[in-house]
């Protein structure tokens, strides 16, 4: 009897290693399916896309107006009509195709992004708040398009595994545009501004030169009529 209660303990190493084995198993499972490996990727660009131009546009924004102020307002442009349409987002995926709607808004944000770069070429910041703002609310209408299609690509099993690998992405996605944009910007405007820092140098070196001459002159002044 002692033995047999002894036997049936099952191994806690066993059962860590199990667990180990099972879990790349259950995130490589979604990722067999096209449907979703599709939808992952396009979403995945799309938000490199939206965070590559958005850290550009903060860039040109400083650049062009050195104010803090006017960067958080481009900011508050882009994130506030996500919040403030996403009731409005839903509706729209819950009464049209899903399928139709994420084409057609991932046209109409690459819509938008051309016309914010537009109106980056042609210095005009209004247009570019308004486009800017476009561009978050249509995102936003994708982003829960995406988000809807996933149970209709992936078994319910798997739908865990699925939201887990389509968030990492998302917010991989986020960050990569975040940087490449900031990295594109400063390597654009880099030769720019170490022209102006060197003429700024080249000035205020000939200032302090101009300084010290002057000072040696007013004292031989003072020397000779001593």
């Amino acid at each position: 009897m002692r033995g047999r209660c002894l036997g049936t303990v099952p191994d806690p190493t066993d059962a860590m290693g199990g667990v180990t084995r099972l879990m790349p198993e259950r995130l490589r499972r979604p990722l067999r399916s096209p449907s979703f490996r599709n939808l992952a990727l396009g979403k995945s660009i799309s938000y490199l896309g939206d965070w590559l131009m958005v850290a550009v546009l903060v860039g040109w924004v400083y650049q062009s107006t050195s104010s803090i102020a006017q960067v958080a307002l481009l900011m508050a442009v882009r994130l506030v009509p996500p919040i403030v349409g996403g009731g409005l987002a839903a509706s729209i995926v819950d009464r049209l195709p899903r399928q139709r709607v994420l084409v057609w808004s991932e046209i109409a944000s690459a819509a938008t992004i051309a016309g914010a770069l537009a109106a980056v070429m042609a210095g005009s910041r209004p247009a570019l708040f308004a486009l800017v703002g476009l561009c978050g609310l249509v995102s936003m209408i994708s982003t829960v398009a995406g988000n809807a299609l996933i149970p209709m690509v992936v078994q319910a099993e798997e739908l865990p595994a699925a939201n887990g690998i389509h968030a990492v992405g998302q917010e991989a996605a986020m960050a990569l545009g975040a940087v490449a944009g900031g990295s594109s910007w400063v390597a654009l405007r880099w030769p720019h501004s170490r022209r102006a820092w060197s003429t700024r140098r080249c000035r205020s070196s000939r200032q302090a030169s101009g300084s010290v001459r002057a000072a040696t002159a007013g004292r031989l002044r003072r020397s000779r009529a001593a």
